[in-house]
């Protein structure tokens, strides 16, 4: 029996970090560095032009936290991610299931599965555009719609208390199609002997899915709800496209904000204020969740 040579075998481990150099060089250039070089611009003072940087210490982290636009904006930003959260994953589940488990024609689900990952393939940019023709205050199909109706026409963009609803409806239909396409692929992995058995105890469709379903896809849903969180609450491109400060502060997100101050302001150190207030949000709720998925979450 021939014996590997151990130092030969940790010749070839090794290899193995050869292939990931590239991806970490990358994530070395445009994530760590520029991260880095965020937290040290938030304590100067400069308007992105400029080759001197003033340094003003922790003013910039004061200005931010005195700021009652800030207030309002992080307001907007929660509103707008909890809403978009729990539609994405809660419509991506929905429609998983019945795919699964009422749509046995392989013809219907291929339908299905075409038409609702289709909008994820779409550029953000291309569907924000889109559905600003649909919300024409004039010329818009949704009010032409509620014209035949007999109804009034909506500023679905134009009015301020809903304006905001308007671009989260375009988040939606833009993100569930991923979130189906996840959960449908763990639902399909749960063997058919539960619901075999929850069939023959005369279990309904409704009860398997709360009794067998949502616990089996425990930790899928972990991760749909933490990507789900990260891209709602760092949403920018439908803001930016279909709103772009038409309503000042009182209906922008964080990324918006951040945007603004570094590109329209050319104030970057309080813009990097905003982008490390970002993070560490964003931080600070994915391990929360990560937190309460081990409590809550059991193996299958």
């Amino acid at each position: 029996m021939k014996m590997k040579c151990p130092k030969l075998k940790k010749r070839y481990d090794n290899i193995g970090y050869l292939f990931v150099l590239p991806a970490f060089a990358l994530f070395m250039i445009f994530a760590a560095v520029p991260a880095c070089l965020t937290f040290r611009i938030a304590f100067y003072e400069w308007d992105f032009l400029s080759p001197d940087m003033t340094f003003v210490g922790v003013e910039n982290f004061v200005k931010l936290f005195e700021d009652e636009n800030f207030r309002t904006v992080i307001g907007n930003t929660f509103y707008f991610t909890v809403v978009t959260v729990l539609a994405k994953v809660g419509l991506g589940v929905i429609l998983a299931n019945f795919v699964a488990s009422r749509v046995r024609n392989r013809v219907g689900q291929f339908v299905m599965e075409s038409a609702l990952f289709m909008p994820i393939v779409i550029p953000m940019s291309v569907v924000a555009l889109v559905f600003n023709k649909m919300y024409d205050y004039e010329f818009g199909v949704l009010n032409g719609i509620l014209r035949i109706f007999g109804l009034g026409p909506v500023g679905w963009l134009t009015d301020a208390d809903i304006a905001l609803n308007s671009v989260m409806l375009v988040d939606i239909f833009k993100g569930v199609g991923f979130f189906f396409i996840i959960a449908l692929v763990a639902i399909r992995n749960i063997p058919r002997a539960y619901y075999e058995a929850a069939e023959i105890d005369g279990g309904t469709k409704t009860r398997q899915f709360f009794a067998i379903t949502l616990p089996l896809i425990g930790n899928t849903l972990v991760f749909l709800f933490v990507t789900a969180f990260i891209s709602s609450f760092q949403v920018f491109d439908p803001i930016y496209i279909m709103l772009n400060g038409m309503f000042g502060d009182t209906k922008v997100t964080i990324s918006y904000m951040m945007w603004q101050q570094a590109f329209f302001y050319r104030d970057v150190g309080y813009a990097s204020v905003i982008a490390i207030v970002i993070f560490v949000i964003v931080l600070a709720m994915t391990l929360g969740q990560f937190l309460l998925s081990r409590v809550m979450v059991k193996d299958d």
